[in-house]
């Protein structure tokens, strides 16, 4: 099967990734947050899918390592209540909204997607029925949440009050990293 299709994709998530991250150094907010004034795809979001898109487009597992370095112990911060001082790290982030009432920190859906699909894609050859399942859910979710910043659904992109909410970017890239994840595990042709 020719992989040229998943190159490309993953060479757009990683120019998207890099864009956000570039972004947030010179505080250009237009690409930040998609819609102007929506929720903002955090730096660390931005550096994992970094790492997921190279990873697609180097036909790499190398980078999911660094993916799942950083989504771990983000999720944990969530689950635990305890901060461990990585959500600023790479960038700081001075604002403090109702959409992040943590700055810096990723939204916990992001944190598990992220987990997932690097523990998914390094463990790709060991169990492809589990990455199977877990691409298929982070697609599933990725497209309720669209669903709900479109309007049909309640706000459900928030988890809680003391959590990042998923921006509508972080949701769109998940659902096409996952969707073509499952494409090109089921084998499908690239379009023509």
């Amino acid at each position: 099967m020719n992989n040229r299709y998943h190159r490309y994709i993953g060479g757009m998530i990683a120019l998207w990734a890099g864009m956000v991250m570039i972004a947030w150094k010179v505080d250009f907010t237009v690409i930040i947050g998609i819609p102007p004034g929506a929720v903002p795809m955090q730096f660390n979001t931005a550096l994992c899918f970094l790492g997921l898109g190279l990873s697609k487009m180097w036909q790499s597992r190398g980078p999911l390592a660094g993916v799942l370095i950083v989504a771990l112990p983000t999720l944990a911060q969530d689950l635990t209540g305890i901060n461990f001082g990585i959500d600023e790290l790479f960038h700081p982030d001075p604002r403090l909204t109702a959409e992040t009432p943590v700055p810096g920190r990723m939204s916990p859906a992001a944190g598990l997607f992220f987990s997932v699909l690097s523990l998914s894609g390094l463990l790709y050859y060991r169990w492809p029925e589990v990455t199977s399942w877990a691409f298929s859910f982070v697609f599933a979710a990725s497209i309720v949440f669209i669903v709900s910043y479109i309007g049909v659904l309640p706000n459900i992109y928030q988890v809680s009050d003391e959590t990042t909410s998923i921006a509508l970017t972080t949701a769109i890239l998940f659902a096409l990293y996952s969707g073509t994840a499952l494409w090109q595990q089921v084998g499908a042709p690239d379009p023509a």
